[in-house]
């Protein structure tokens, strides 16, 4: 593995990780606050338009029924 794959999978990981953490829907979270993390992955290019529209409304989905 060369320099410029290490610094890739660091990236790749350092994604997976912030992805992980600020996209898990949780109804307990203010909406206000969710979408701000969901706006803020989309503009780091951490998640797509069409994984922020999906985590968008699962979050609405599951306030809807819970």
């Amino acid at each position: 593995m060369n320099g410029l794959d290490f610094i890739r999978q660091l990236i790749d990981a350092s994604k997976a990780y912030l992805r992980g953490k600020y996209s898990l829907v949780d109804v307990n979270i203010p909406e206000e606050v969710f979408l701000s993390r969901l706006n803020w992955l989309k503009e780091e290019e951490i998640i797509s338009d069409a994984e922020f529209f999906q985590l968008k409304n699962d979050y609405d989905t599951q306030k809807i029924i819970s």
